[in-house]
């Protein structure tokens, strides 16, 4: 049987009905888990999940949001660093992720993701939007126009 990914609402779900067989009876992680295979089926989360959701039900944690961790932020995708991205490459169509690698402090997939969320991709050595903007649309119409005039 193929495992998937399970969705964040599957999720979700999958930790409602955790936090309620918990709830409702001295359960185990593992009794938990087979409970919720019959019904989510290849989309069952791993029972090591499960046994982590109940030590903290057990300590008394039933928050569902993300506590605030040390270190660096487990996304890059900020407006902020979209905004330095977007500048740079419109200063240098030239440059590489190499390059933007090192002004930035970010590893080359983090780079790679910003350029790609900004519609970038690299075009015989120069990044280049994927999609014309009206602007770069008549300016190529012009071009074109004068050169079937010449």
């Amino acid at each position: 049987m193929e495992t998937m990914e399970p969705n964040v609402n599957t999720r979700i779900r999958q930790r409602s009905v955790t936090e309620f067989l918990f709830k409702s009876g001295d359960i185990s992680a593992t009794t938990i888990h087979s409970k919720l295979q019959p019904v989510y089926e290849n989309e069952t989360l791993d029972r090591s999940t499960i046994q982590r959701w109940v030590q903290r039900f057990q300590k008394g944690d039933f928050d569902f949001d993300d506590k605030e961790r040390l270190g660096k932020p487990s996304t890059v995708t900020t407006e902020q660093n979209l905004a330095l991205v977007e500048e740079i490459v419109k200063n240098n169509r030239t440059i590489t992720t190499y390059q933007l690698m090192k002004i930035l402090s970010i590893s080359k997939g983090s780079v790679i993701k910003l350029l790609s969320d900004l519609g970038y991709s690299k075009l015989c050595s120069n990044w280049a939007p994927k999609l014309l903007t009206r602007e770069m649309m008549q300016f190529r119409k012009e071009i074109c126009l004068d050169l079937i005039e010449s």
